[in-house]
């Protein structure tokens, strides 16, 4: 089964913010464009990204949306409340637990990322209390990559 990523906002927005083309957020957004991986966020991850972008660069929120046809980005549905009191208790934040619960619901295997302060260094986010995995970007790309490979050694 391919790989299941979730982007919060400050992965998605640092994607989107990129000029570099080998960096790892395009890396894996080409990754959904092939369909090599399952690309999901949530409606509160797209509210927060149109609302940074429109704030910083106008221009990039028509972008965003190019860039979530193209790369296959599914909107995840809205987490069920049992889920979000549950990620209430690891973030302590209503909106960071939404979007923790959109991503434990939608059954991610990773937790794309550039929060630091919030997401990448909460122990409470991750295996055993998880199955998804917080990581950044080039970690990311990184674990993908990598999942791709043994993927691919076991359908020879």
């Amino acid at each position: 089964m391919k790989p299941r990523l979730f982007w919060d906002s400050s992965g998605l927005i640092a994607a989107v913010m990129s000029s570099n083309e080998d960096s790892p957020g395009h890396l894996l957004l080409q990754l959904g464009e092939t369909n090599a991986v399952d690309m999901r966020v949530s409606r509160e991850v797209l509210q927060d990204c149109d609302r940074v972008l429109r704030r910083i660069n106008p221009e990039r929120v028509r972008q965003l949306a190019v860039i979530l046809h193209e790369a296959n980005i599914a909107t995840t549905l809205d987490p069920n409340r049992e889920t979000v009191e549950r990620c209430l208790e690891m973030t302590g934040y209503e909106p960071d637990a939404r979007v923790l619960a959109a991503a434990i619901e939608c059954d991610a295997d990773l937790f794309l990322t550039q929060d630091t302060k919030h997401f990448l260094q909460n122990p409470l986010i991750g295996p055993p209390d998880t199955r998804l995995r917080v990581m950044t970007l080039y970690q990311g790309m990184e674990w993908t990559l990598e999942r791709l490979k043994i993927l691919a050694e076991g359908e020879d």
